[in-house]
């Protein structure tokens, strides 16, 4: 038990189990070692070094259960197809965006791997966005509008820039154009009823996707065709305009790569340690090994310890390198073998060789485009925004994409920080901040008036007082004259 316990905590090695394989009343216990991880690069080699007696002498007696082994398919038609081995069942880098999972091994048995669009999953995510366009549409009327029932005005209501910025975003998507089959929105389900708001037919959609998708999504989405297929169209934003760009390369992406020599089979056994990212493996090659062996074993490691890194054989020899490109992307081989009969990573026996990917390098339309990888992003100009895969392995001209935008990509762009409706907003902000300036402004002046209008206020109350007092004194001297007359005398009769 304490054995089973010391063997099942070290992770790195396999499970262990006890299993009592004997009649009622009558134990026979077997120690049951199993691999963590599936595939051939996981085989299980048990020795006795380290133990004697009993214990050792039950270790040398190990069968195997289950050998180890790798996942094979096959693809294409026969004569012609092409060997795939991996060390898992579920298979997730042979197509991209596919995940296989493998249930049953029958080699006298085709299967035909179809792989559609979710047309229901598509109309669900069109008809939300015809919702979200109607709410835009709806805010924008209650706020221009006016309320028949409670008699008050929207806040915006005879503002001409939300108008305007509706009129922009109903044209936009009107205006949307396409190629092939389906060429305006109405054709696919989509049109205007009488207040101005959306109206989306799902069963029209739904029709028109399922009959020619392509057609469906080139009216729709921003996208965009190459005449060259060393070339793709990833992504565009609002600031992307629609047209045809020339695609130039100056420098070609690259993996980090590290190749070795023409192998027949290994003379001897040859340990490899493959890194990447603080990430490292280990394999021993054993002696006798082909060059794709050694690729499908360490493909096996590779892929259990998570490293995104492959290896391949090209014209005999392998090829170490990782599955994404650019300059981020570095990896570095040891070997402790070189020379003949050796798999030639390394010159020199217990060297460590480094390599490091590029980013591709070019212009996109003639303007300035920054590489990341295999990306390459316009930053200035119309195609400002406009990002496109490049796969060529040669520098020079990629020929031509032309990019749509969409009836989506024009809402967008209608709608955006730099479209037209951003551009009336902007404008109609900067106005109304100049009317308000305006307004502070005569505040100012009609305050800077009302402080001389109340001094000269002040002024006159002060003479007024001084007047009325000059009349007081005035009139006791007055009073005191009267008062001396002839014929005078105090009686108020």
């Amino acid at each position: 038990t304490s054995l089973v316990t010391t063997v099942s905590n070290d992770t790195s090695g396999p499970r262990a189990q006890l299993l009592n394989v004997g009649t009622t009343g009558a134990n026979d216990t077997r120690l049951v070692l199993a691999a963590r991880n599936t595939g051939a690069a996981n085989a299980l080699t048990v020795g006795v070094a380290g133990f004697s007696g009993t214990v050792a002498t039950g270790l040398a007696g190990f069968s195997t259960l289950t050998q180890g082994r790798d996942a094979e398919l096959r693809v294409g038609a026969p004569g012609s197809d092409v060997a795939v081995l991996r060390a898992s069942n579920t298979i997730t880098d042979l197509v991209p965006g596919v995940t296989l999972r493998l249930a049953a091994a029958d080699p006298t048995k085709e299967v035909a791997v179809d792989v559609a669009t979710d047309v229901d999953a598509l109309t669900k995510r069109v008809g939300d966005w015809i919702k979200a366009t109607n709410a835009v549409l709806a805010s924008i009327d209650i706020k221009t509008g006016y309320n028949t029932a409670t008699k008050t005005g929207g806040p915006l209501m005879g503002d001409a820039s939300a108008t305007t910025v509706r009129n922009q975003l109903t044209s936009a998507m009107q205006g949307a154009t396409g190629t092939g089959t389906y060429q305006t929105l109405s054709q696919i389900g989509i049109t205007v009823d009488r207040q101005g708001r959306f109206s989306f037919d799902e069963a029209t959609f739904n029709a028109s996707a399922a009959n020619d998708l392509t057609s469906v999504s080139t009216l729709l989405a921003r996208g965009g065709t190459a005449s060259s297929t060393s070339v793709s169209f990833v992504t565009a934003n609002e600031n992307t305009k629609p047209g045809s760009y020339q695609i130039d390369i100056t420098s070609v992406p690259a993996h980090a790569r590290i190749s070795g020599s023409t192998l027949g089979t290994l003379a001897a056994t040859e340990t490899l340690t493959i890194s990447k990212g603080g990430q490292q493996i280990s394999y021993i090659a054993p002696a006798g090994s082909s060059a794709m062996q050694i690729a499908n074993a360490l493909n096996g490691v590779l892929e259990s310890a998570g490293i995104d890194v492959r290896v391949d054989v090209v014209n005999g020899a392998l090829r170490v390198y990782t599955r994404q490109y650019g300059s981020a992307q570095s990896l570095s081989v040891r070997s402790d073998r070189s020379g003949p009969g050796s798999t030639g990573l390394v010159t020199t026996p217990g060297e460590t060789v480094n390599a490091v990917g590029a980013d591709v390098a070019g212009t996109i339309g003639g303007q300035a485009a920054v590489g990341n990888g295999q990306l390459l992003t316009a930053t200035a100009g119309d195609p400002k925004g406009l990002a496109v895969a490049v796969s060529a392995t040669a520098t020079g001209s990629a020929g031509t994409l032309t990019y749509n935008q969409g009836a989506i990509g024009a809402a967008a762009t209608a709608l955006g920080t730099d479209g037209l409706a951003g551009k009336v907003v902007t404008a109609a902000m900067a106005n109304a901040q100049s009317f308000k300036d305006s307004l502070g402004t005569q505040i100012e002046k009609y305050g800077d008036r009302l402080t001389q209008y109340e001094s000269r206020l002040r002024r006159q109350f002060a003479d007024l007082e001084l007047t009325l007092n000059t009349l007081k004194q005035q009139g006791s001297r007055m009073k005191s004259a009267l008062a001396g007359l002839p014929g005078s005398n105090n009686s108020s009769n």
